[in-house]
């Protein structure tokens, strides 16, 4: 039967630390924050192109006064015709995520690396 001496000089001090060795890496922290923000423009991009492709779907090709689509919005294919609210909207839905992106990558490119070893 093992005493208490030989069950600590087996297992160690409990309070100690353990310390990486060559064959034992330290672990990577997680980019949660990069990756939670490049998720989120992701997901903003899709929403921004979704109401863009819903706009020009349901929008006049011309000018209507009586219902107050007067703002032309050009998309690349053709212009529709948007009331002020939908303008603001859709120029909206594209620099939202635009400026998200812009800060995900300041974000991404801020963090910092591991160091590598070159042999």
């Amino acid at each position: 039967m093992l005493s208490d001496r030989n069950i600590r000089e087996q297992l160690g001090t409990l309070h100690e630390n353990p310390v990486a060795t060559e064959e034992e890496p330290q672990r990577r922290k997680k980019p949660g924050v990069v990756w939670l923000l490049a998720v989120l423009a992701v997901a903003l991009w899709a929403g921004g192109v979704g109401l863009i492709v819903h706009l020009e779907k349901t929008s006049p090709q011309a000018a209507d006064a009586a219902s107050g689509q007067v703002y032309r919005f050009r998309d690349l294919p053709h212009a529709v015709y948007l009331t002020a609210g939908q303008e603001h909207e859709a120029y909206s839905a594209l620099l939202v995520p635009a400026v998200m992106t812009v800060v995900a990558a300041i974000a991404a490119a801020g963090r910092k690396r591991p160091e590598k070893e070159f042999l």
